[in-house]
């Protein structure tokens, strides 16, 4: 009796894709690794960004703006949960971004993933606001934060909030900050596929936001405009 298999076609080109894709990663890696060498830390940094970014493969949607013009008590409202740390000054001091933790292995559900500059990592419930206070935030004069901080990844739990996967939501500290504020923010904006810039209605038309929203078109393929705090010129 003749013997009988079942054979699976796999369209030839999608293997080709697929391994064309993996030998560019390794290509694109290691071009990277060698430009590092040649440049200076923050440029090192913006090299390591873009890696990330390609090997997530996700779509990133940046929200900036001035200094409390309220960018995340904005995102928290739209996630229906007072995650970021909000204040009437200058708050946020490291670049936050905002993930779903489905299908993301090795991550924690609702933790805040603190990435230091020297390498070392910590965990943090996004419900202990004292150590997200000092890890995250310049409030009380704390100017730690945006020299020891590269980043802070929030991780929702998805049973709890659902952010799709493969979005990236990123909160950046105020445009017209500190020098060293406003550098973490325009480094993010050659980086991102798409940006919200919050207004704050009784300041509009200011100098400061007209510069930025040259910046932010030269380098976001797709800009949302929020005004906020339009009830107190109503």
């Amino acid at each position: 009796m003749a013997q009988v298999s079942t054979v699976v076609a796999v369209p030839e080109q999608n293997v080709f894709a697929m391994n064309e894709q993996d030998a560019f990663s390794v290509e694109l890696k290691a071009i990277g690794e060698q430009l590092k060498t040649l440049l200076p830390n923050e440029s090192r940094e913006t090299v390591d960004r873009c890696l990330d970014l390609y090997g997530r493969n996700e779509f990133v949607i940046m929200v900036a703006g001035e200094i409390s013009v309220g960018k995340s008590s904005f995102l928290n409202a739209l996630i229906g949960q007072s995650v970021l740390l909000t204040d009437t000054t200058e708050t946020t001091a490291a670049i936050t971004y905002l993930r779903t933790a489905e299908g993301v292995p090795g991550v924690r559900p609702d933790h805040v993933k603190i990435t230091y500059r020297d390498g070392n990592v910590e965990w943090i419930s996004m419900h202990d606001k004292k150590r997200l206070t000092a890890a995250t935030t310049s409030l009380a004069g704390n100017m730690k934060a945006i020299s020891r901080v590269r980043s802070a990844e929030v991780y929702f739990d998805p049973k709890t909030l659902s952010i799709p996967k493969g979005i990236t939501i990123i909160d950046t500290p105020g445009l017209n900050g500190s020098d060293s504020h406003a550098e973490l923010t325009h480094r993010e904006m050659g980086l991102c596929h798409a940006a919200i810039f919050l207004l704050d209605a009784t300041k509009f038309g200011t100098l400061s936001n007209q510069e930025e929203f040259a910046k932010l078109y030269r380098y976001a393929p797709e800009v949302l405009f929020v005004i906020n705090k339009w009830a107190l010129v109503r």
